[in-house]
């Protein structure tokens, strides 16, 4: 019944997005259609690797998504970056970030995440790969995770500026 539930509230969002692409789908695939703006999109790189590329689509009724095509081949965490659960902390409870660690151990080389909020379902979802992780009925978390990237100490300050300043030259 649960899954049941979690699918129809991803449902609710994705009646808007293509169909899910497979883990080795190009970036350049179509992921919003009708009624999504892209704002912009940069890739993330540390030490001359690079990590994954970040776009950011918004909706004029709030619906928001943010995905994440993980282009690193090599080995990724198993959960969330260690840096990331105190920030959360402040934002969500505990049970919602070990759920969002969770999903994040499910993250393979070359996967595509998705993490989104429908304002018509008031939802918060993360789908990798195409299958839905995590769905939590509440803006909270999806801004959370959200400032990680685009907050006031966001975790790599030249890609929140890129995509914020409508830049996407990937």
């Amino acid at each position: 019944m649960r899954l049941v539930i979690l699918v129809a509230s991803a449902a609710a969002l994705t009646g808007t997005l293509a169909a899910a692409p497979s883990s080795t789908a190009p970036a350049e695939d179509p992921l919003v259609t009708e009624g999504f703006d892209r704002v912009g999109c940069a890739r993330r790189s540390i030490l001359f690797m690079d990590l994954y590329d970040l776009s950011l689509f918004q909706r004029e009724d709030g619906a928001s998504v943010i995905v994440m095509d993980v282009v690193h081949d090599g080995d990724l965490p198993k959960g969330l970056p260690s840096d990331w659960r105190p920030k959360l902390a402040t934002r969500i409870d505990r049970q919602t970030i070990d759920r969002i660690d969770a999903a994040f151990g499910m993250i393979e080389p070359h996967s595509r995440v998705e993490i989104a909020y429908a304002p018509e379902a008031n939802s918060s979802t993360m789908i990798i790969d195409g299958r839905p992780a995590v769905e939590v009925r509440q803006r909270a978390t999806y801004d959370a995770i959200s400032d990680m990237w685009f907050g006031d100490d966001p975790i790599d300050e030249g890609v929140k500026d890129d995509i914020l300043a409508g830049k996407c030259d990937l």
